[in-house]
C-alpha cells in the first residue's frame, strides 16, 4: 500500500478525490468542509444512509493519508468537525438518527426552535463584527452563545423526542466543538448539546 512521507499538493488533492462523492451529496461544503446536520432532516432516511454509505468508502479511502494529513491541525481542520459527526452519526448514532427522524423534522420547525437559532445567528454575527485583540475572546464569546444555544434547544427536543433523542443531538454537537474550540467546556452531563447546524457560524466568527 502507498505510505506517503508528507502532505503535499498532490496528498491534499488525493484526500479531496476521496471526499468527491460526499462534496456532491452536500454533506461537505467546498468553502468550510462543514457538515450540515439539518440537511440531513430535511431530506430523507434514504439519503442520510447513502451519505454514510459514501463516508465509510470515504474512510477507507484516505487511509495511507491519516498520518501525514490529519496529524497536522491546521491540515485535520478542514475535514474534521464533519468527520467526527459523520463518524458519529454513522456509526454509534446511526440506529437512533433513524428512530428519531421525523421527530426531529417535526421539532425542528417548532417556533421556539426556530426563535433559539435566529438568536444564536445574532450572537455569533456580533462576535465575528467586534474583532477584538484580545487572545481567545471570540473563542470563549462563541462559547459562550452555543452554551446559550443549548439551554434554549435542550427541553424542546427532550420533550418532543426523549432522553435517548437527546443524548444523540448532544453528542453531534460536542465532537466537532472540540475539534474547533478544544477549551470550550460543553459536555457537563445534563447541560451540553445542541441542534441545528452551529458550525457555519462557528467557521464564520472564527475567521
Amino acid at each position: 500500500m502507498y505510505q506517503p512521507t508528507s502532505c503535499g499538493e498532490v496528498e491534499q488533492e488525493k484526500v479531496k478525490e476521496c471526499a468527491e462523492p460526499l462534496y456532491k451529496m452536500g454533506a461537505f461544503s467546498e468553502n468550510s468542509h462543514y457538515l450540515g446536520w439539518e440537511g440531513f432532516i430535511f431530506r430523507t432516511k434514504a439519503y442520510f444512509s447513502e451519505v454514510c454509505d459514501n463516508f465509510f468508502l470515504f474512510d477507507v479511502c484516505i487511509e495511507p493519508y491519516k498520518d501525514v494529513c490529519f496529524a497536522a491541525d491546521r491540515a485535520r481542520f478542514n475535514y474534521d468537525a464533519a468527520i467526527k459527526i459523520l463518524d458519529f452519526l454513522c456509526r454509534d448514532g446511526y440506529g437512533e438518527m433513524l428512530r428519531n427522524f421525523e421527530c426531529f423534522t417535526k421539532t425542528l420547525t417548532r417556533s421556539e426552535m426556530m426563535q433559539c437559532q435566529a438568536e444564536l445567528v445574532s450572537d455569533t454575527r456580533k462576535i465575528s463584527e467586534s474583532h477584538s485583540e484580545v487572545s481567545g475572546a471570540n473563542d470563549a464569546a462563541v462559547c459562550g452563545a452555543m452554551r446559550n444555544y443549548i439551554d434554549c434547544v435542550k427541553y424542546p427536543i427532550r420533550y418532543e423526542c426523549g432522553y435517548r433523542a437527546w443524548q444523540l443531538v448532544r453528542e453531534m454537537i460536542i465532537r466537532p466543538t472540540k475539534a474547533m474550540l478544544p477549551q470550550c467546556k460543553l459536555n457537563t452531563a445534563e447541560k451540553s448539546s445542541s441542534v441545528l447546524t452551529i458550525l457555519v457560524v462557528l467557521f464564520i466568527s472564527l475567521l
